[in-house]
């Protein structure tokens, strides 16, 4: 599969845009991990805060190569760090261009880690252990994806391969039922990918 590297680029003084390029990137697997590993559905990891307006663990970031280490003052020197010149955790929360890159930078992530499954699942219908019928969507997966890591939502799609649910939620893992309803919270709205494509809802409006 092909692999994304994110790339931080100055526009101006002031914004910060990412770049997702099709190169073969080696590390992707281990970044992949990385990231996947630091998603805790049960936000039992108390250590690692959510922060800014995307909610985006210490973990996450740090997976992400954006901040260096552990801790408020954990940013270190990365290219992210110094091009929106954060030293702590404070001047990320301070900073909503830098908030806005971060999220950009984990979508671009998870749009390559995703791909497979929007290619073959998206537009499917089908019934949820709850009951509910859920039309796929790229928005319902990435935001799954957002909630409990993209290595979740695949393995929910190797074990049920987009077939109805229903009846199962006893036997169902947790993690498994919350993607269940990120698929169905975020179906009825519209998502814009990173290349500014805007794709369909379960509606079918592209507004």
């Amino acid at each position: 599969m092909s692999c994304y590297s994110a790339r931080i680029i100055l526009v101006g003084a002031l914004s910060v845009g990412v770049i997702a390029s099709g190169a073969v990137y080696p590390a992707y697997a281990a970044k992949r991990k990385a990231v996947d590993a630091a998603n805790d559905p049960d936000q039992s990891r108390f250590d690692d805060p959510s922060l800014g307006r995307y909610m985006l663990r210490s973990s996450v970031l740090i997976g992400l190569e954006l901040k260096r280490g552990w801790g408020s003052d954990g940013w270190g020197r990365t290219d992210f760090a110094k091009a929106f010149h954060l030293s702590s955790d404070d001047d990320f929360l301070n900073n909503e261009d830098a908030q806005e890159g971060a999220f950009s930078t984990l979508l671009a992530f998870q749009e390559v880690a995703l791909a497979p499954l929007i290619q073959r699942y998206a537009g499917r219908t089908f019934v949820s252990s709850a009951g509910v019928s859920i039309k796929i969507t790229e928005a319902g997966l990435v935001g799954a994806a957002q909630r409990v890591g993209s290595a979740a939502v695949i393995a929910y799609f190797q074990t049920y391969d987009g077939r109805d649910t229903r009846g199962l939620a006893d036997a169902m893992p947790s993690r498994f039922q919350q993607v269940e309803r990120r698929l169905a919270g975020f179906q009825n709205i519209p998502y814009t990918d990173l290349n500014g494509t805007k794709k369909p809802s379960a509606k079918g409006d592209k507004k």
